[in-house]
């Protein structure tokens, strides 16, 4: 897009809801995937909902009582990672599907190793 343009055109890739407000909560997901994807990937040009599903479904809770109710596991864990194992080791884990194997693999560690 950059190339055959000097405009700086942003997207925001988003799911279809056919019910009866499906635009109106469709403009909103949209809005939303735009401004969470610009803070995390400043230089990107397009952003897809389905790489941003878990912080814009989660977004109404980040000044709410839940926000800090979702974080305190987080930062137990983050207390215990010294070294950024844990964490690294939870991301592969959901980038993997949340399945053992591939997280294993992922990892370059047995499969046991994460029991």
């Amino acid at each position: 897009m950059r190339a055959s343009s000097r405009l700086r055109i942003r997207l925001a890739l988003i799911q279809y809801f056919p019910h009866s407000n499906g635009l109106a909560l469709s403009h909103q997901i949209e809005r939303t995937t735009m401004r969470i994807g610009k803070a995390r990937a400043p230089h990107a040009d397009a952003f897809f909902y389905d790489d941003y599903r878990l912080p814009v479904l989660v977004d109404d809770l980040r000044q709410a009582w839940q926000a800090e109710e979702l974080r305190k596991p987080l930062q137990a864990l983050l207390a215990q990672d010294r070294r950024g194992q844990l964490l690294k080791t939870l991301s592969v884990w959901f980038h993997a599907g949340m399945r053992m194997a591939p997280t294993a693999k992922a990892l370059g560690i047995h499969r046991n190793t994460l029991d």
